[in-house]
């Protein structure tokens, strides 16, 4: 899908029924078209190291689950910047 509509921000929640949140980050940061999209990753779920690897794979943002507004849009705006 990614490739397809080639969005400008992915907000991915970090539980999904086919492919979750890390695998889906893992895949953008391994395809060259696509390593570039800033990638904010929505959890309800803190996994131990789930954080410190999103950070790893350059994800924007590591939101957890329940978020003020603030904080999530706080998330996208510096997540645009930086583009």
């Amino acid at each position: 899908m990614a490739r397809r509509e080639r969005p400008g921000l992915i907000l991915c929640d970090g539980l999904m029924p086919e492919m979750d949140g890390m695998s889906t980050l893992e895949a953008i940061r391994n395809d060259e078209e696509l390593s570039g999209i800033p990638f904010i990753f929505v959890s309800g779920d803190e996994l131990d190291g789930n954080r410190e690897r999103a950070a790893d794979l350059s994800a924007a943002a590591y939101l957890s689950k329940p978020f003020r507004k603030e904080q999530f849009l706080a998330a996208i705006a510096d997540a645009l910047a930086d583009e």
